[in-house]
């Protein structure tokens, strides 16, 4: 139902763009249900945990590395003082929901462990979790890990152990917001309100003129805006660069109309349905706390959209409801044949993520160390990638840009052939004022006085307050 609203959608290149959304949850269910073949005890699940646990503790010496090694700026391309920590993922708010997820990894294995050395290490990881959480101001994860803590509450109210855990994971954020260190930026949040408000007012008033069909698979980000000004507002800055309208449900419902919207809410139906029936076996309980681990990162896809920001969030959700999953149902229907062939999927995708991500922070910083040099030899700084497909939107952009700046050195049109249909290819889907004014300027060098006029009146529609299409 998902792929379905692709038939209709107006433009190829949106079509494209929703494409690698429905692949993405098409590779990500497929990932799920090899999981399903995987016969999982106890043990195992504690085990896989205690991994889960493993990575959140990585992303936290990452992020400490930021904020407090004095070489941060040049070594992780990172700034604390303009901005706030991000460990791999480039987001604070993605960060933020990884790591609540792994306090309540923590809370659970404490709540759970009897072995002493085991409690010292989930005691130094309550509190580095949920220390920062706190610095890292993100509202989505604190209510992410406020509303996963709650329900475990329910779940082990009676073990004195929870409590413990929970006056541990205080203890820390209490620690963090009393001493906030200065390396951290602070943030004014009070626009993000506005903008979020206006987003939801006008999405909700795009779905109320095309309900059924919506307004085209993949085109929001172009739609969006326009809709906006038509309205005869002249929306803020972030208004008018906003790719996604922060919830995956309106999504689905602006841009793929009724069958869209079906499909993600039998997503959520599907995903609720992971619950296990009440019960107080050891089973139950422990697949009921899976469960609930899923929550900071759900509830973040009600607000943002990590999922399409971050693989690594994609494989935890996943591996999580497989933990929670009814493991008497799996076995019913597992062979040994289908044990070994989960088996081998499970290890090559956890190797090829690690691998993704490792060499993704390659690509990060070679295109961040590119672009500091103003794109110079970028053939050459590029070649070196070992992962392209990381980032490869930002790949593309910085090559076509690049392009303009040989342009400059050499004066060889041809770079300019080059540079055009790819802008005009861009700006059907994307709103980006450089985009506009450096399309301007190549037809106006290749004489096209018509196109450079369209495209100047267009870009005054979009970005009325800068000056240089005046």
């Amino acid at each position: 139902m998902l792929g379905l609203p692709l038939l209709w959608s107006p433009e190829a290149l949106w079509q494209w763009n929703a494409l690698m959304r429905v692949l993405g949850i098409t590779g990500a269910f497929l990932f799920f249900y090899s999981l399903l073949q995987l016969p999982l005890n106890y043990r195992q699940k504690r085990l896989w945990a205690w991994l889960l646990l493993a990575a959140s503790l990585g992303q936290i010496g990452l992020t400490s590395m930021q904020v407090f090694y004095s070489n941060a700026i040049y070594l992780l391309e990172f700034n604390p003082l303009r901005a706030r920590p991000h460990g791999i993922f480039q987001q604070p708010n993605v960060l933020a929901s990884f790591l609540a997820t792994g306090l309540l990894l923590a809370i659970w294995l404490f709540t759970t462990t009897r072995n002493t050395a085991a409690s010292l290490i989930l005691i130094i990881s309550l509190l580095a979790h949920s220390a920062w959480l706190v610095m890292i101001q993100s509202r989505i994860g604190g209510l992410g890990a406020l509303a996963g803590t709650f329900a475990l509450g329910l779940l082990c109210f009676r073990r004195k152990l929870f409590w413990l855990a929970l006056a541990i994971a205080f203890s820390g954020a209490a620690i963090a917001s009393l001493g906030m260190p200065e390396a951290i930026a602070g943030i004014d949040k009070s626009g993000s309100n506005v903008e979020r408000l206006l987003t939801l007012k006008y999405s909700l008033q795009m779905i109320a003129e095309h309900p059924w069909l919506g307004w085209g698979y993949g085109g929001f980000e172009h739609e969006f805006v326009r809709y906006v000004f038509s309205e005869g507002m002249l929306p803020p800055l972030g208004l008018r660069k906003m790719t996604h309208p922060h919830n995956e449900l309106l999504l689905a419902w602006v841009e793929g109309g009724i069958i869209a919207l079906a499909g993600m809410l039998l997503l959520i139906v599907a995903w609720f349905r992971l619950i296990p029936a009440p019960g107080k076996t050891c089973k139950r309980v422990s697949a009921t706390a899976f469960w609930i681990m899923t929550l900071p990162i759900a509830l973040h896809t009600m607000t943002e959209y990590p999922l399409y920001q971050s693989a690594p969030h994609i494989f935890v959700l996943m591996v999580l409801c497989r933990m929670a999953a009814p493991e008497q149902d799996i076995q019913s229907r597992g062979t040994e044949q289908s044990y070994r062939i989960a088996a081998s999927v499970l290890m090559v995708a956890a190797f090829s993520l690690a691998l993704f991500m490792f060499s993704g922070l390659q690509t990060n910083a070679a295109l961040t160390q590119t672009e500091r040099h103003q794109l110079v030899d970028f053939p050459q700084r590029t070649a070196r990638l070992i992962n392209p497909w990381a980032q490869f939107k930002r790949l593309e952009y910085d090559r076509y840009v690049s392009y303009l700046l040989d342009y400059n050195q050499t004066g060889d049109i041809k770079l300019l052939q080059a540079y055009r249909p790819w802008a005009e290819n861009y700006l059907r889907t994307h709103n980006d004022a450089n985009t506009y004014w450096s399309l301007i300027r190549v037809y106006q060098l290749n004489g096209d006085s018509r196109n450079a006029a369209l495209y100047r009146a267009a870009a005054q529609f979009l970005f009325p307050g800068d000056k240089r299409f005046h």
